[in-house]
């Protein structure tokens, strides 16, 4: 078609982290089972097209989503432990974590969810899961024992997931204390 002139390609260099970015929240909403390119492209306002330019497939993307949010879930915890000079204060740093909103909130207690759940079904994301635990326990072990890390995130995986099924009966920080030093170092 002479004399029409082509559409023109808007430039957009944030495309694809929006489209991850979004991703996120879209699993936070719908869950991975519910999860399409259509809300992930409405949700970042993008053309369906979009999607399948910047990514494979639904898995690629999502194995991104879920790689990073393991890393930053390592690192809040490696950051708020680096504060703690001693065990006591370690367990009051964590169970403030685990209480305050900025981490374990709505959002990402229902990605993590999603994510055992994927990597239940899909040995593919199993070793981000790894992945985390291991760092996670290699910052606890600055301060605490093999055992005592390995007991540490066994709990958090059961308060979170308490916290987050009773919003209004959940472990209070100073509950958390007390559960934490009872179990993981014996006291009390």
């Amino acid at each position: 078609m002479e004399g029409e002139s082509k559409r023109q390609r808007r430039h957009d260099p944030e495309r694809k982290e929006r489209i991850i970015s979004k991703a996120f929240g879209a699993i936070a909403q719908y869950g991975v089972a519910g999860v399409t390119h259509r809300n992930i492209a409405e949700l970042a306002e993008v053309s369906l097209g979009s999607m399948t330019y910047h990514f494979k497939g639904m898995d690629e993307l999502l194995f991104i989503v879920f790689s990073r949010f393991a890393e930053e879930g390592a690192e809040f915890v490696r950051s708020r432990l680096s504060g703690a000079a001693t065990p006591d204060e370690a367990i009051h740093i964590l169970a403030e974590a685990l209480t305050d909103g900025v981490w374990a909130n709505r959002d990402n207690i229902a990605v993590l969810y999603e994510f055992y759940s994927l990597a239940t079904r899909k040995p593919l994301y199993r070793p981000i899961l790894a992945a985390w635990s291991e760092t996670v326990r290699q910052s606890l072990e600055r301060l605490f024992t093999p055992e005592e890390a390995r007991a540490f995130d066994v709990c958090f995986e059961g308060i979170l997931l308490q916290n987050f099924l009773n919003p209004s009966g959940g472990l209070t920080s100073s509950e958390i204390v007390a559960l934490l030093k009872r179990i993981c170092l014996g006291d009390g």
